[in-house]
């Protein structure tokens, strides 16, 4: 039997006086506070800042950092952090402005759950009226149905009151920052066919939309599902926007930095990329894959002060791109010692499959006697004398910023040591000592041990200039699966002075 599904539209706005409590004491004076257009923005991001932000802006004072505040905001959950475009504050301010016109109430908050509701996770893909009733049972209050397919959904909200407001009813409401937690990943168990919506697509005809060979009335299990999945999504998730639905490309990242010259660092950014994750074209009679990175630095300021971008490209028969690797690739760049906000993304050309991330480092000026640069993680370290890629030096550094290792491989790292003492023909003496401490208990049959440090050696050796290059492979023999950190010291052997450095790596069972 086929269900129409009929769609009710409301008309007009309802003009109700707010019952919403305070999100946290004083809130409402510090509202006042406020410009009437920031009210109203305030009053379209509550819903998604959650008590601590709150605070945190409306303890500003001036507009100017207000709205510095917010830009930095939208700029941490920006999901393609290299770009002009900022996808999730364009949904969101889109999703304000339509929620503000089906579910506006006109006084603050601005509107009633519903709005809510829609602000944080778009409109729903079904959306259903049940009219109130008085019969001889007692009364029966109007009631709207909402679910979201991708998400396997729903939302009722009652008009307890009778007076146009619709509100919901879950164990808590908790509000966090928008965006996935699990960075890159996407935060569902499961990967949706398609989005239920598209982002800026909805604005037309939003609710007119007839569904006649859909059901409403979902049955058994995926019901209950979608009943307790709201509770879920409403406590764990501030907002969900349709690119965070995305199924997203793996990728590792890692950053390092070493001296550069005329006081400026240099940034390696590394990647890996496992090519069975790919989806490969036809050129000629080979496959082909195409991954596009990029990397947008920007200072405290958020001014963009440094930008890069590279191309993978693969071409190989079935089976060998099918067993390929991990692909390795890398953007250097050039910055001043100071504190950086980065972003980095990657695109699959084939699939369009992307993954993006944003971190914060602190470059420094490398200026202590001696003083060690980070550790880079490698796949091999050679010798060479070709224009190649990843050359430092006399070296080709083939990063590896997964940093996991399977016995009997050993683990390869480069790092460079700057500010040794010299003598008159300038040669500099340095002791470099490392050791790999276990981060985990290993056990021992049923029992947890601890495990003393298992590896420990140390050698001397000079060179040529204040500035010396280091390669070093560590036998895997002696160690096991789990995490491990590696600690290099390095001291002048002429000033004694000395300086450390340290970086986790994992062993691969």
């Amino acid at each position: 039997m086929k269900y129409l599904l009929v769609l009710v539209i409301l008309s007009g706005t309802v003009f109700l006086a707010s019952t919403r409590a305070e999100g946290f004491p004083g809130e409402k004076k510090l509202v006042a506070r406020l410009t009437p257009s920031e009210i109203r923005e305030y009053y379209g991001l509550q819903y998604i800042l959650g008590d601590t932000k709150k605070m945190e802006y409306l303890s500003l004072r001036t507009p100017g950092a207000r709205a510095q505040w917010l830009e930095r905001f939208w700029l941490e959950v920006d999901p393609t952090p290299t770009t002009d475009e900022n996808e999730a504050r364009s949904e969101h301010e889109q999703r304000v402005e339509t929620a503000r016109s089906f579910f506006g109430i006109g006084q603050a908050p601005g509107g009633d759950d519903r709005s809510e509701i829609f602000i944080r996770f778009g409109p729903p893909s079904f959306r259903t009226s049940v009219m109130g009733d008085v019969t001889s049972a007692g009364l029966t209050p109007p009631k709207e149905f909402w679910y979201y397919d991708a998400l396997n959904m729903s939302v009722t909200f009652t008009d307890s009151y009778l007076n146009g407001r619709f509100t919901y009813a879950v164990p808590q409401k908790t509000m966090r920052t928008p965006g996935p937690p699990l960075r890159g990943r996407g935060p569902f168990p499961f990967t949706p066919p398609e989005p239920d919506y598209i982002a800026r697509a909805y604005s037309r005809e939003l609710f007119s939309r007839h569904q006649p060979d859909r059901i409403w009335e979902l049955e058994g299990m995926k019901a209950s599902h979608a009943d307790e999945n709201f509770g879920i999504y409403a406590e764990e998730y501030a907002a969900i926007y349709p690119c965070d639905m995305e199924l997203r490309l793996p990728l590792y990242f890692d950053i390092a930095s070493f001296r550069g010259g005329d006081w400026s660092d240099r940034l390696d950014v590394s990647f890996e990329i496992p090519a069975k994750d790919l989806k490969t074209g036809t050129r000629g009679e080979s496959l082909s894959a195409e991954v596009e990175l990029r990397v947008l630095v920007r200072d405290e300021n958020l001014r963009e002060v440094a930008s890069g971008e590279d191309c993978i490209n693969l071409t190989a028969s079935g089976d060998a791109l099918a067993n390929a690797p991990l692909l390795p690739a890398q953007i250097v760049l050039a910055l001043e010692p100071g504190r950086y906000n980065v972003g980095i993304e990657a695109r699959d050309k084939n699939s369009n499959r992307r993954a993006a991330f944003r971190t914060k480092i602190d470059l420094p000026a490398y200026t202590e006697s001696p003083s060690i640069s980070d550790i880079q993680f490698a796949t091999s370290i050679e010798e060479t004398e070709e224009n190649r890629r990843f050359v430092k030096g006399n070296l080709q550094v083939v990063p590896h910023p997964l940093r996991a290792y399977r016995i009997p491989y050993p683990v390869m790292f480069y790092f460079e040591i700057y500010g040794l003492s010299t003598d008159e023909e300038g040669i500099a003496l340095y002791k470099v000592e490392y050791k790999i401490v276990p981060l985990e208990k290993r056990r021992w049959g049923p029992v947890l041990r601890e495990v003393p440090m298992t590896i420990s050696s140390a050698f001397e050796t000079g060179g040529y200039g204040r500035m010396q290059p280091q390669r070093l492979s560590i036998a895997t023999n002696e160690l096991w699966g789990g995490p491990f950190r590696l600690d290099v010291t390095v001291t002048d052997r002429r000033t004694f002075r000395t300086a450390t450095r340290s970086a986790q790596f994992s062993i691969l069972k």
